[in-house]
């Protein structure tokens, strides 16, 4: 059994049968020795038993040491060592295997070199005994060596790989003076130096490696990165790829095909982004070990990072059942720092260590190269930078981890990465407000509680003459606020909003009513509810607010719940229980109420009832704000009719608590902001709870009549120029009950049906059906499938047809007083359209822009779509109009002009309206996403900030782009003095209306195909005033049309976490096309063997596209000799030379295609070719 505190047994490293001359003599390299992994090393072996090793047989030392094997040794040369020192007497304490290197994990260069077993030294290192030969005179001048007193070495030199890439071009080529060859790495598809971003490498290169195109590095096979024991790798390294990537990606893998032709692995690191799923692995030939870690700790997006990855065949501790040699240790350091793994495959993880035991060792080389930006050979390309790239022939310990990192990112490292922190958000939060609702005619105390609430807080209550007074001091997570309301304000739900210096808040809903407004904890069975009056409360979990009130037989008595209503997440119901705590009666969310419930009841005897309100399934989310309305209620829930010219009109009140038959005569005006007004209720008729909306329309609107035996006539001809839309107010008052109208119509015009119900807050799913006329027979009917939206119907009258029947019935065959409706009838080529924005807050600078996104949704019309802001003269959006045609997402920039001089925040509407059709059509942008108050669900607060100091713009927006090509964008940099951007490098990037694309769907590790983009690491200098950005278009890109926003960002270097301030360019909209059509000559595809012959053709080049092109043969079988056709960017004729060895007979030459590219990067996708060859 072996004990659990067992420390592992490490084998050394050691390199396999080098041969290095030194001199006269040939020097063997052998094995070193490595002591147990946390404890001091070993004592090398006795002369004696280094002797019995020695082959062939070397001169022993004639100086005798206690300490150390042998005298006879030689230590590295420390840099810039003025003086040269002799190891002498057996006082000399072992500093460099004791002190310097305390686990002995220092590669051997710079352990204690004994005779035997020998190791390869490089040119500058000499043995002492040739000292002595030379009796110290050339020692003491030519040769100085290091004291074991002095500093210890550099850990980067002792890697026998070490590519710092700082060509000009070609290969990278190995900087290392410790390894057994030259090694060099190969750039595979074109990869590109660009200026290094990382620490304290200013002058010095990197390499960009972009995914989509296939880059990556390649270290052919040799002794230097066959490691069996130990090999340990670092870079540095950014990771650019897309944070929602779902395909595996490799930082580097010694991995793929060898010359046998067999797939191997050796070692590597590959992640996916969207999982965030890092793996460390190596494969010992039977099967993967792989240590799992968090991408976000392991290659966290564009972030600099200097990765140190570390594996070592050992005996694992503990866990481990057996003493052999059998296991490895895996460990990755992060700027030093070393990574806890989240697991290991068959092991376990001890620390920051990953042991994967039971091994066999034997496997875990191969002759496969060593790629870096690739894990795979057939893919798990990387998209980053990479710089600085070592291999070491060691395990590097924590103390050396962190050591090298210094030594490649500078002392001063930590400095730089804390000053690169990205500034955190500090935008002002409402959590919650207590109470969540004002009384009309008083004085409410609100606290706010939230996170950034200073500094200099606002608070906004969109509610006529209302006034806001801060009390006490505010802090950043409370305000205190005494909130008057008017005592004419009309009872609503309204937003509330808090302004500071860093921007405003989202909304937070409260409740506006006449109503008595009390906490419910300060009910009990002592203190019982007074009625009627609004309690307020929280609501969260499993819990169950109760309510206690006196009760008589006979009394009426409504529980009205606002939850949902004032954006809560719970579903609510409410239990009404009797004395005896029976229910009598029970509610739960209805859509009609936004989600809310109400009881509505007679209490049948005397006594205390409790009133209940809990979560449908007792697991509310969060904190529920809820306002319970409580007594003998009149409420009010819809109007009828629904819609109304704007004069005098009379109302019909839908809700609870009034008698049948009340109605009232009431005034409409036009509203300005929008077509929605609140409904004027009598001036004696005071009403709990938010006042409906009534719409004031400009259609010609008609109220169902009682029924008279004959069907109702509606006019529908839209003749002479009158193209106004026809209204219908209904109601479906009995369950069965089907309204049918009489519609006089015009033979061939083509007619809309919308029955507008839902969207009202209406319990009717409503059914269209027309039907001939007397005839009955059915024409067209809308779906008979219930939804949540407003069903419509388009139809063409048939020639002869005047008058056809129109009947609305509801799908379920109910009825009753909300089964309220409006039939709308409108000639189809009016303008119907809808317009959502994706947010409902913006934080701008006073010079400052954002992007939102809207959403416009067609039905019938076409035409352009002009865009306009109410509320703000000071704000511009852009595009000013949408195309015709246009429909979806729509990619929209809002800049502010000039700066506002008020410090609340603008509350806008974003307005669409039809160009061209009369009448026009205006909608305003609905949010979405989150809860707003009906009268608001179309408003936006948009606060001010501090002036960024940063403005761009494109000087000649592209009209089309073309795929496999990177075009060259010209943009405007303004850079305002003494704000955040002076001074400061911009960095670009950009944003479209492209949809990502799975390549396999179904398959997420597929990953996706590339996006139009602007190309990694565009950076315009400090002081540069225009910079043509690169905008790269890949040859899978297949959305015709799309719309793209350069956004443009002042930071302090290419990859920078700090924005300090940013921009935006006005969107374009672009066409994306093939550059060129390439046509080969079909008389030029028959080869003669042995002659020179040329394949030609001709390249249909798109209008705008003048680039270079490349045009050649692939798949050619061996011992065909080609010479690509370079086309000047003025011609397109080709001619692609091939000469054919000799063959016997003609034959098809199969799997030929013609590649077209420009710059390196294809224009379409490679064509098969029919090409033939025949014998001389």
């Amino acid at each position: 059994m072996v004990p659990r505190n067992r420390q592992p047994r490490v084998a050394a490293p050691f390199l396999q049968g080098a041969l290095v001359k030194l001199g006269s003599r040939e020097i063997r390299r052998g094995t070193s020795q490595m002591g147990r992994r946390g404890t001091a090393p070993r004592r090398l072996r006795s002369r004696s038993s280094l002797r019995s090793r020695r082959s062939p047989p070397q001169r022993r030392c004639r100086r005798p040491t206690r300490d150390l094997a042998c005298s006879s040794r030689m230590v590295p040369m420390a840099a810039g060592q003025a003086s040269p020192r002799i190891l002498k007497s057996n006082s000399v304490q072992r500093s460099i295997d004791r002190s310097s290197n305390p686990s002995n994990g220092l590669p051997a260069l710079f352990r204690p070199i004994v005779p035997a077993p020998c190791q390869r030294l490089p040119a500058m290192y000499v043995p002492h005994s040739l000292f002595l030969s030379l009796g110290g005179i050339i020692a003491s001048v030519v040769f100085p060596l290091l004291s074991v007193a002095d500093e210890t070495p550099r850990v980067r030199s002792s890697a026998v790989v070490d590519l710092p890439f700082d060509e000009e071009q070609g290969a990278a080529l190995d900087a290392a003076t410790a390894g057994q060859s030259t090694d060099a790495a190969r750039f595979v598809n074109e990869p590109v130096r660009v200026t290094s971003p990382f620490w304290n490498q200013s002058g010095k290169r990197a390499v960009l490696l972009d995914a989509a195109r296939a880059q990556y590095l390649e270290l052919a096979d040799s002794p230097d990165l066959d490691r069996p024991q130990a090999v340990s790798i670092s870079l540095l390294a950014v990771n650019l790829v897309a944070p929602n990537d779902t395909a595996f990606r490799g930082l580097f893998a010694k991995r793929g095909t060898g010359a046998d032709g067999k797939v191997s692995t050796n070692y590597g690191i590959n992640f996916t982004m969207q999982n965030d799923q890092g793996q460390f692995y190596i494969h010992d030939g039977a099967g993967f070990r792989v240590a799992a870690y968090s991408v976000k700790e392991l290659l966290p997006p564009r972030k600099l990072v200097h990765l140190t990855a570390v594996m070592e065949v050992g005996d694992a501790p503990g866990a481990d059942a057996d003493t052999e040699a059998d296991d490895v240790r895996l460990q990755v350091f992060v700027n030093g720092r070393a990574l806890t793994p989240k697991s290991v495959t068959n092991g376990f993880v001890d620390g920051t260590n990953a042991w994967t035991t039971d091994v066999q060792v034997a496997g875990l080389v191969n002759d496969i190269p060593l790629a870096i930006g690739r894990s795979d050979s057939a893919g798990e390309y990387f998209s980053g930078v990479v710089d600085e790239f070592c291999l070491y022939p060691s395990a590097l310990t924590p103390e050396q981890a962190l050591k090298l990192f210094h030594e490649v990112a500078g002392a001063n490292v930590d400095e730089l990465i804390q000053q690169d922190q990205p500034v955190p958000l500090v935008r002002p939060e409402i959590t919650r407000i207590n109470p969540p609702a004002l009384v009309v005619g008083q004085t409410t105390q609100l606290a706010i509680v939230g996170k950034n609430l200073l500094p200099a807080p606002r608070i906004t209550v969109p509610v006529p003459g209302t006034t806001v007074e801060l009390v006490g001091e505010p802090t950043a997570e409370r305000l205190t606020a005494r909130v008057s309301v008017p005592a004419d304000a009309v009872p609503a739900i309204v937003p509330v909003w808090v302004t500071t210096q860093q921007g405003v808040t989202a909304a937070e809903l409260v409740a506006v009513d006449h109503l008595p407004l009390r906490n419910i904890q300060q009910v009990s069975a002592d203190s019982p509810a007074t009625l009627p009056a609004a309690y307020w409360g929280t609501l969260q979990g499993a819990n169950v607010v109760r309510l206690e009130f006196p009760g008589q037989a006979g009394q009426r008595f409504v529980a009205d719940v606002e939850l949902q209503r004032l954006g809560g997440k719970a579903e609510p119901v409410l239990e009404l229980r009797n004395p005896q705590g029976a229910p009598i009666a029970i509610a739960w969310g209805q859509s009609w109420l936004g989600g809310d419930a109400r009881i509505e009841t007679t209490l049948p005897v005397d006594g205390r009832y409790t009133l209940e309100l809990h979560d449908l399934v007792y697991r509310a989310p969060g904190p529920n704000p809820f306002r319970l309305k409580v007594g003998d209620l009149q409420l009010i829930d819809l109007p009828f009719p629904v819609a109304s010219p704007a004069g005098t009109v009379t109302i019909e009140p839908v809700g609870v608590g009034f008698a049948p038959g009340t109605r009232w005569s009431t005034t409409l005006t036009a509203p300005e902001r929008s077509p929605m007004a609140p409904l004027p209720l009598p001036a004696d008729l005071r009403v709990p709870g938010p006042r409906p909306l009534v719409r004031v329309s400009d259609a010609m609107e008609i109220v169902e009549a009682e029924p008279s035996g004959e069907l109702p006539s509606v006019v529908a001809t839209f003749a002479e120029g009158n193209r106004r839309a026809v209204g219908i107010n209904g109601r479906l008052r009995q369950p069965l009950e089907r309204d049918r109208y009489l519609a006089q119509v015009t033979p061939g015009q083509k007619l809309r049906f919308t029955l507008q119900s839902r969207s009202l807050g209406s319990t009717l799913y409503g059914e269209i059906a027309l039907l001939a006329y007397p005839a009955g027979n059915l024409l067209a009917v809308t779906s008979d499938q219930p939804s949540e939206t407003d069903p419509r119907l388009e139809f063409t009258v048939p020639e002869g047809m005047q008058q056809i029947q129109v009947a609305v019935r509801d799908l379920f065959g109910r009825g009753g007083e909300r089964a309220v409706y409006r039939l709308e009838i409108a000639p189809a080529e009016l303008p119907v359209f809808d317009l959502t924005v994706n947010t409902s807050v913006l934080s701008l600078a006073a010079d400052g822009s954002a992007i939102v996104e809207l959403t416009l949704n067609r039905s019938g019309y076409n035409g352009p779509v002009a865009l306009r802001i109410d509320g703000d003269d000071g704000l511009r959006i852009a595009p000013e109009e949408i195309p015709q045609g246009v429909a979806g997402k729509i990619l929209c920039r809002i800049r502010r002009a000039t700066p506002s001089a008020s410090a609340d925040p603008a509350l806008i509407r974003i307005v669409g309206t039809s160009v061209g059709v009369e009448p026009a059509t205006s909608v305003s942008a609905v949010l979405t996403g989150s809860a707003t108050a009906p009268a608001f669900r179309d408003t936006l607060a948009i606060g001010q900030l501090a002036p960024g100091g940063l403005q761009v713009e494109l000087l000649q927006p592209p009209t089309k782009l073309f795929r496999g090509v990177t075009q060259r964008l010209p943009l405007k940099i303004q850079r305002a003095a003494g704000t955040s951007a002076a001074g400061l490098p911009v960095r670009f990037a950009s944003q479209s209306t492209e949809a990502v694309r799975p390549r396999q769907p179904g398959n997420p590790a597929a990953g996706t195909f590339p996006l139009v983009a602007v190309a990694p690491a565009q950076v315009a200098p400090a002081d540069a005033e225009q910079f043509d950005v690169a905008l790269t278009t890949p040859l899978e890109a297949v959305e015709p049309v799309l719309q793209i926003v350069l956004t443009a960002e002042a930071v302090l270097h290419a990859y920078s976490e700090r924005v300090l301030a940013s921009a935006h360019a006005e969107p374009f909209r672009v066409t994306i096309e093939n550059a060129v059509a390439p046509k080969v000559d079909a008389g030029s595809l028959r080869l003669v063997a042995g002659a020179d012959h040329a394949v030609t053709g001709t390249l249909q080049r798109t209008a705008g596209f003048a680039e270079p092109v490349e045009v050649t043969l692939v798949g050619l079988p061996e011992g065909y000799q080609i010479t690509p056709a370079l086309v000047p960017a003025d011609q397109d004729a080709f001619r692609i030379l091939v000469k054919s060895p000799p063959v016997n007979a003609e034959t098809a030459l199969p799997n030929v295609k013609l590649r077209v590219t420009s710059r390196g990067a294809p224009l379409a996708a490679d064509a098969d070719v029919a090409l033939r060859v025949a014998p001389q």
